[in-house]
């Protein structure tokens, strides 16, 4: 007997439970979500990622950062640039055969989760898009990240595990 997962209906109910506060407790899955949405009037991928902070901290400070408090009053001055070069170490975007470099923009905190914004500039279509994505996945073995793409009035939607942290899909 087959039965047939809705990678849909998991990667909602995955990302619903991202947004669940966990209250300190340290959390029993080990996910990220990025929604990468292209914008045809400004010609840009709009990047979202949503990361656990405890998890974003550990493999950051693994790579010898000190203690980053991340979403605090006691935040490191230099944050932003360590959650940059991480950024660009672990996620690559291809789209149509040309590798793109990325912007970050920003960050904003919530209880568990830091939500990280990214622009890639000079997009102005998509046929096909490519994505690497290695988050966390250097700390954390059971690590899963979830890609959603909204493009030419479509939504794709890839899932990456260290067995698959590369995935490609056409518009």
């Amino acid at each position: 007997m087959h039965i047939k997962i809705n990678l849909t209906i998991i990667s909602t109910l995955l990302a619903s439970m991202l947004s669940i506060p966990l209250n300190g407790m340290t959390h029993p899955f080990y996910i990220s979500v990025c929604e990468i949405e292209h914008n045809p009037d400004t010609d840009a991928l709009e990047i979202t990622f949503k990361i656990f902070t405890e998890d974003l901290e550990q493999v950051l400070e693994a790579q010898g950062t000190g203690k980053l408090n991340l979403g605090t009053d006691h935040e490191s001055e230099n944050a932003d640039r360590y959650i940059t070069r991480y950024l660009e170490q672990h996620v690559f975007v291809e789209v149509d055969g040309r590798t793109l470099k990325a912007e970050f923009l920003g960050k904003e905190s919530e209880v568990d989760a830091i939500w990280c914004y990214v622009e890639i500039k000079d997009v102005p279509s998509i046929n096909t898009i490519a994505v690497t994505n290695t988050l966390l996945m250097d700390l954390i073995e059971d690590q899963t990240n979830m890609v959603h793409i909204k493009a030419n009035g479509q939504k794709k939607s890839m899932l990456f595990t260290r067995v698959l942290d590369r995935d490609t899909v056409t518009f």
